[in-house]
């Protein structure tokens, strides 16, 4: 059996086939397999954006000026989400410098918050 399906926002082709009790899905993400047949896309991105955001977050833990930073990371498609708190301006500023210069960040989106202490 056969379901094609094409998406016009995203130009997705994708087509599912069901051999023997093993599915097979197919489109135009990427591909993947689990040992169970072959899947294809989301679950290679979800791979990458934890890498990124493990990346993002270890490069802010090991910066000195962050060492009393409140934050979470997170990534989406190249783009890297923080939030939380810092203790002043110069760690803020810092905090997104570091961000900003780790590899594979395209945009970072700031949702920190200065806590004076």
């Amino acid at each position: 059996m056969s379901n094609v399906k094409k998406v016009l926002g995203g130009l997705v082709l994708a087509t599912t086939l069901a051999l023997g009790g093993c599915v097979v899905v197919i489109s135009d993400e990427g591909i993947s397999s689990d040992g169970q047949g072959l899947h294809w896309g989301a679950e290679r991105a979800d791979r990458a954006d934890a890498a990124l955001a493990e990346r993002v977050r270890s490069a802010l833990f090991a910066e000195p000026l962050l060492k009393d930073a409140e934050l979470t990371v997170s990534a989406d498609d190249g783009t890297v989400t923080l939030k939380g708190e810092v203790v002043d301006l110069p760690a803020f500023d810092r905090a997104l410098q570091v961000a900003r210069a780790t590899e594979g960040v395209e945009k970072v989106v700031s949702r920190i918050r200065v806590e004076l202490r």
